[in-house]
């Protein structure tokens, strides 16, 4: 299926046949910088994995510690992983949120940019090692406002992939393969508590913007990438999801929670008249979380096992993340666990207006864990008050 991508995809791609073919070798370069850097302004973007396709944030926060947040997700990171934790604490404000620019990165595609924008390394053999690994660039930005039991805000979320490997199918030859999925969406969430706040409900309503395509081109018979892709899809409609959270306790030592993501499947509808929609399937989900404190500092268990009802269809091993978090009052923290069995780490600093997010984890981009493992490190700026 040949579809036409945004500009920063299409300079990405034509990166990738330009190190497989060396013809210009400054050529490589400039792509490089130039592809990078209008990923990071652009709307649209590439993922093969359908767990990614179908999740339209993911925080970096909660990803540090294994992507486990269900049961206890607070604040602004609430909204998508379980609205029923805007319930959560005393008073009516949260925090206001001006900017929480993210980025995403391989690890391989840290290294390429290093051996041949930094050590000048851009001889046929520094790319060949790059052939069968993911290069992957994600950004996402939420804006907006947080009250106890409700929230309004504004998301932007992109997924860059482009994998050069070689085709068994086709004798060893070099395939290019690249996808995109990007979101643009309005959110609102609203939640409440029942029984002394030992039940928290909640829910978010979202009008979304969605393109996604994937392109999977022989590099013999492509000599402009550009050449060989046609227009995109874009869509359009609005959903919901559902949260629910057991604290008995109501000291949120221990927490049980379920969500429905997408209730009833989120239909977006094809901005091309005459042509089908696509959807965001529904998924039933479930958290659970752990945690013991003191006056100067707490310690968090969490786990959450995504789609029980397996209609994304992914492996098993693949929708379960668990993970710990030690935070000293809400100066600082590191984090560690597992993002579909592989280990993952991280660590923040909150400086009162802005706080910063930074680690790693795996992301699983086939079909089932050690198929093929994308290392990747992230970093957020969130400025607030």
């Amino acid at each position: 299926m040949n579809m036409r991508l945004s500009l920063s995809t299409r300079l990405f791609a034509n990166l990738i046949f330009s190190i497989a073919s060396m013809r210009r070798r400054r050529a490589v370069v400039c792509r490089l910088l130039i592809g990078l850097g209008l990923a990071s302004i652009s709307v649209e973007s590439f993922a093969f994995d359908p767990y990614e396709i179908h999740r339209i944030y993911r925080s970096p926060e909660i990803l540090g510690r294994g992507d486990a947040g269900i049961a206890d997700a607070d604040d602004y990171e609430a909204i998508f992983y379980n609205p029923s934790g805007l319930a959560r604490g005393k008073g009516l404000y949260k925090e206001t949120v001006f900017a929480s620019p993210s980025l995403h990165v391989s690890e391989s595609t840290r290294d390429l940019v290093r051996e041949v924008v930094q050590e000048n390394n851009d001889d046929p053999q520094t790319f060949r090692r790059y052939i069968g690994k993911n290069q992957h660039l994600g950004l996402s930005n939420f804006t907006g406002i947080v009250f106890r039991r409700a929230a309004i805000g504004a998301l932007v979320s992109t997924q860059n992939n482009v994998l050069l490997s070689k085709s068994a199918k086709e004798r060893g030859s070099e395939v290019l393969q690249a996808s995109t999925v990007s979101n643009q969406g309005i959110v609102f969430s609203f939640a409440d508590g029942l029984f002394n706040d030992a039940l928290l409900l909640g829910t978010t309503i979202k009008y979304i913007r969605h393109s996604y395509a994937f392109v999977d081109i022989g590099i013999a018979q492509a000599n402009d990438v550009q050449d060989q892709l046609s227009d995109s899809s874009n869509y359009s409609g609005t959903g919901a999801d559902l949260g629910m959270t057991w604290n008995p306790d109501r000291n949120d030592i221990f927490n049980l929670a379920v969500t429905v993501e997408n209730i009833g499947d989120t239909k977006l509808s094809n901005d091309r008249a005459g042509e089908a929609s696509t959807f965001f399937r529904q998924t039933l989900n479930f958290g659970m979380s752990l945690t013991v404190a003191t006056k100067l500092s707490s310690l968090t268990w969490a786990m959450d096992y995504r789609d029980i009802l397996d209609k994304v269809g992914e492996h098993t091993f693949k929708k379960l993340h668990t993970g710990l978090d030690l935070r000293v009052g809400s100066l600082m923290g590191v984090s560690g666990g597992w993002n579909q069995g592989y280990p993952c780490a991280g660590l923040f600093f909150n400086l009162y207006l802005v706080r910063f997010d930074l680690g790693g984890y795996t992301q699983e981009i086939g079909d089932s864990p050690g198929a093929r493992p994308d290392n990747r490190y992230y970093l957020r700026i969130k400025v607030k008050i």
